[in-house]
């Protein structure tokens, strides 16, 4: 995205306004800067004695103290019972996803007369490959939020 393309968007700061540019919404952009922006005037309100650059560096804190927070509980919950729950339904359908595989094989090497019984399976293993294929989809998503984090 070239600057002609990113957002611009003017935000009140702690009474000062500030011209920010970016790939995010403009109301993301305003949402982010309200928040630091409640950071610095809780600051200011608690400690009338500070100057300007100690109350950014403080919501800076503050602001990179709620990320690691957060950051952490995130990465707990990727170890909770529902991560396990999608791993296990993941290598269930992986497991029987190979199975229909070996048993499609075997059925290949059968005589015509059993074309009843291949086309159940074929019929079987198409809808259990598309099951695998949506898990697996949402088993990788959940691995990149991992990494993006």
């Amino acid at each position: 995205m070239n600057d002609a393309e990113k957002t611009r968007v003017t935000v009140d700061i702690y009474g000062m306004q500030y011209r920010l540019m970016g790939n995010s919404s403009t109301e993301y952009m305003q949402k982010v800067a309200g928040h630091v922006n409640e950071q610095m005037n809780k600051i200011a309100k608690g400690h009338p004695r500070l100057d300007l650059p100690r109350i950014a560096v403080l919501a800076a804190v503050n602001v990179a103290d709620e990320y690691f927070r957060m950051k952490e509980q995130w990465e707990e919950r990727l170890n909770d019972q529902e991560v396990r729950e999608w791993q296990q339904k993941y290598s269930k359908l992986e497991q029987a996803h190979n199975a229909l595989l070996r048993e499609r094989e075997t059925a290949a090497a059968k005589p015509p007369g059993d074309c009843e019984e291949c086309a159940r399976l074929r019929e079987e293993l198409a809808k259990l490959q598309e099951e695998y294929e949506k898990l697996q989809n949402e088993y990788n998503e959940w691995i990149q939020l991992t990494e993006n984090e």
